[in-house]
């Protein structure tokens, strides 16, 4: 398969839809799991944090190992790993099983993640990066809008548990596709592993203010758009009272938004540059936070309104993952798979911090998304201050 391709960047879409399956499938049915497993909201919305936790630390420490050993090389262990944990998560016997599962799905999906978007940047730079990430995020963007109506049957068909034998197929199909892909890191750019290198190299790109302008974007960004995954089951299923499938169909095309925005940057990036591109989802996203509040403490819209805001919010967020992606890439050097892994940490840790903060008011009121919506956007626009004599010119 010819590398650079649209078949090359679907695969590693799959490999990028891993996380999104292993979150958005579920969704529906986490009020039924909650149940089942005698745990409370917040022990479910712990499911999602856990996972998030694991998504950012894990890859650190094995998403090197593209850079050292080969893309196609490490990504078979990061596959095979997978698939054994969405297993030990259909299997867990009380919560606390599936959130240790979930822990060691979430490391195998980051680091698999990350290895794909490194695979990517072994080929692409800056505004070509940008569009070509969001070619493969139009692709990726299938997932989202269909996991939660594929766990909301899957729910139906089998139960909870069923949503997460899915899963192991899923790992195991991802693991056949790639076998057809190419090596795109050759012997003579590796790195060896090594632990103290490893290290010296995160704290390298945490000393570069560019660098640190994206981690923290990153950051914000995704602080509001897991606070958004947290709630959005609890505000629409318990709320305002919908069904579980109504909820997947809804999120669905909350999902769906995604495309837009992937669209839209693939067609205006060039143009613009990924800075400008930036800068107009930051803003646009602070605007949100304004539109959410107004809904919370009037009411206005109800149902519609709190729909509206997040179907925005999820073509900004995917603005914002292409154009954070290019600009850290373009300082990443050759520590594009530790590079990578970084962007992932910075990116879950901001989900965790946000689903956290949603799940810790106990409620499924709207008005915690909102304020973490208010808080998320004003620090993706003090982000936008760091390093920004280093930033690229707007174009």
């Amino acid at each position: 398969m010819k590398a650079g391709g649209l078949g090359f960047i679907a695969i590693l879409a799959l490999l990028s839809s891993l996380g999104p399956f292993s979150i958005d499938m579920y969704l529906p049915a986490m009020p039924q799991m909650a149940g089942a497993l005698s745990a409370s909201p917040a022990a479910m919305q712990m499911t999602i944090t856990a996972y998030l936790i694991g998504n950012a630390i894990g890859p650190l420490f094995l998403s090197p190992l593209s850079d050292a050993w080969g893309r196609k090389r490490a990504q078979t262990l990061f596959l095979l790993g997978y698939a054994a944990a969405s297993l030990a998560c259909a299997l867990a016997p009380n919560a606390e099983a599936l959130i240790a599962a979930r822990i060691v799905q979430a490391v195998a999906a980051g680091a698999s993640t990350a290895a794909a978007r490194a695979m990517l940047s072994d080929l692409f730079s800056g505004d070509a990066l940008s569009r070509a990430t969001s070619i493969l995020m139009t692709i990726f963007t299938i997932g989202p809008v269909a996991a939660p109506l594929i766990g909301a049957g899957m729910l139906e068909l089998t139960g909870w548990r069923g949503i997460f034998w899915l899963l192991v197929g899923v790992g195991l199909v991802s693991l056949l596709l790639f076998q057809v892909l190419p090596e795109t890191l050759p012997p003579e750019k590796r790195r060896p592993y090594a632990p103290g290198a490893v290290l010296s190299g995160y704290l390298a790109m945490m000393r570069n203010p560019r660098a640190i302008r994206y981690f923290a974007s990153t950051f914000a960004f995704a602080f509001v758009f897991f606070a958004m995954l947290a709630s959005a089951p609890f505000i629409f299923i318990e709320h305002f009272g919908m069904s579980p499938t109504g909820f997947a169909w809804l999120f669905a095309a909350v999902s769906g938004a995604a495309f837009a925005g992937n669209i839209v940057n693939a067609r205006f990036v060039f143009r613009f540059g990924y800075e400008r591109m930036l800068k107009g989802a930051t803003w646009a996203q602070a605007a949100l936070g304004l539109a959410m509040a107004a809904v919370a403490l009037t009411g206005a819209g109800g149902l519609w309104g709190v729909f509206a805001v997040m179907l925005w919010l999820m073509g900004v967020f995917h603005v914002n993952l292409a154009n954070t992606m290019a600009g850290l890439m373009s300082v990443a050097g050759d520590r594009a798979g530790a590079a990578g892994a970084a962007l992932i940490f910075w990116r879950f840790v901001g989900g965790a911090a946000g689903s956290l903060a949603v799940g810790a008011f106990g409620t499924s009121a709207p008005w915690p998304f909102a304020a973490s919506l208010l808080i998320g956007g004003a620090g993706a626009l003090l982000a936008l201050k760091v390093g920004r004599e280093a930033a690229p010119a707007a174009r």
